[in-house]
């Protein structure tokens, strides 16, 4: 029985999330870093509009390859306590690879998470509002073209 209720409680959980917000685009673009040994990465873009007002937001993980990424908001919004129906948030998110003096690579920005669910699409975003933790599967991402710092 309690099997029952916690997949019920995590299936109605992902599917009431998914009225939260309506997803925009999202994107990743890879970069390269113009000097020797100073690192290579991936930065993902999540563009959101809130469909309800929501008070105390936040953005946990994003999830891409079964693989936890700290999720930012943008610094415009960080300090802001409520958002409004029809607002636009965007969340990012990167994977780092740095060198360190002798080389090996540093793998930065990882953070060694459970899944808050299962999910068969590209990535999922986990984010909670008033402490109740929600999560909304992101259906495809678009790749732009990789950067090349010099």
């Amino acid at each position: 029985m309690k099997t029952y209720l916690s997949i019920f409680f995590i299936l109605s959980t992902f599917l009431l999330s998914a009225q939260d917000f309506k997803i925009i685009e999202v994107t990743s673009q890879k970069w390269t870093a113009g000097r020797a040994r100073t690192g290579y990465g991936i930065k993902y873009n999540i563009k959101l509009v809130c469909k309800k007002r929501m008070w105390r937001l936040g953005f946990d993980k994003f999830w891409v390859n079964k693989e936890a990424l700290k999720a930012t908001i943008e610094k415009d919004l960080k300090n802001k306590k409520c958002f409004s129906k029809n607002d636009t948030i965007i969340v990012n998110a990167e994977k780092r690879v740095k060198f360190d003096r002798y080389g090996d690579p540093i793998i930065q920005a990882n953070v060694n998470k459970t899944l808050p669910i299962k999910y068969d699409t590209p990535a999922l975003l986990s984010y909670h509002i008033r402490k109740r933790n929600k999560s909304i599967a992101i259906p495809k991402i678009k790749e732009k073209k990789q950067i090349f710092y010099q």
